[in-house]
């Protein structure tokens, strides 16, 4: 399956033209406790990572939670 994530192109290893998106994260090696996600500019809330699905041609932005900063 071909997508785009944070503007590259990624390609999955899967046949099908969607998956869910904790599976699409667990193939790139992203833990979803520690990720926003878009998809197609929808953020997509948490709580329902697990009924999300990502589709062929999809636009996926993950953005990894970053702690610290100046004090």
């Amino acid at each position: 399956m071909n997508t785009t994530v944070n503007g590259k192109p990624r390609t999955t290893d899967s046949a099908a033209p969607s998956m869910p998106l904790l599976a699409f994260l667990e193939a790139h090696d992203v833990n979803p406790k520690l990720v926003a996600v878009a998809i197609n500019g929808d953020v997509i809330a948490k709580s329902t990572f697990g009924e999300a699905i990502v589709r062929e041609g999809d636009e996926i932005e993950v953005v990894r939670m970053v702690g610290g900063g100046a004090p």
